[in-house]
């Protein structure tokens, strides 16, 4: 991401750096010889606690902010880390962005990690970056309904650009207005069609879309 952008890409900053509002400096991160340590314990809290998805791809970026290590580029590549994570929470965060938000809200963002930083956790940096995803989430809602094909085989391919392994349910809260008897069909002639498989039945059955 940093290629031709900075000397150091790739590699962990070996300097003290800081985080700049303008001329103002909002965060003065760890001293350089911590940052190896630290990103090795944020990636095991990533892989071993027991917290959602949800709140740890926002724990992460608050923490890979805080640590900086890298020279350049903290703030893409902790944005980029967060969308990842949410991703494996569901497939749909894979074209729900919230980096737009966050470039709208610039000062409320840094405003966030100031409170987090006085503090000592990232209580109010979490409740900031879960408003943007729930932004984000209703902006798409909005644009989905506006969007939304009038035949069961458009509907599925169009579905398939947000959802995989679902249920009815899921199809339905994707698809606002479309009614319990209409989904049911759309499901069938999914299947019917090859574009769907299913497992197990009646209301706990689960669609996959065929690759």
């Amino acid at each position: 991401m940093m290629n031709d952008l900075t000397e150091d890409a790739g590699n962990f900053r070996n300097r003290g750096v800081g985080i700049f509002k303008g001329k103002e400096i909002v965060h003065v991160a760890p001293p350089h010889q911590n940052v190896s340590g630290l990103v090795a314990n944020l990636f095991s809290y990533l892989r071993e606690s027991e917290d959602s998805l949800l709140i740890k791809s926002c724990v992460f970026h608050y923490e890979f902010e805080f640590i900086h290590p890298f020279s350049d580029g903290n703030g893409r590549i902790g944005r980029l880390w967060q969308q990842l994570t949410l991703s494996k929470l569901h497939s749909i965060f894979k074209i729900v962005c919230i980096e737009e938000l966050l470039e709208k809200y610039q000062a409320e963002y840094y405003e966030a990690l100031q409170k987090s930083d006085s503090s000592g956790n990232s209580e109010f940096f979490i409740e900031f970056i879960l408003s943007i995803i729930l932004q984000a989430l209703e902006n798409l809602k909005l644009q989905i309904g506006t969007n939304i094909p009038n035949n069961s085989i458009d509907r599925l391919y169009y579905a398939k650009n947000f959802i995989d392994n679902f249920k009815r349910a899921d199809y339905m809260k994707l698809l606002p207005g479309l009614s319990t008897a209409t989904a049911s069909r759309d499901l069938i002639n999914g299947v019917k069609n090859g574009i769907l498989e299913s497992t197990n039945s009646k209301n706990k059955t689960l669609y996959k879309f065929k690759k």
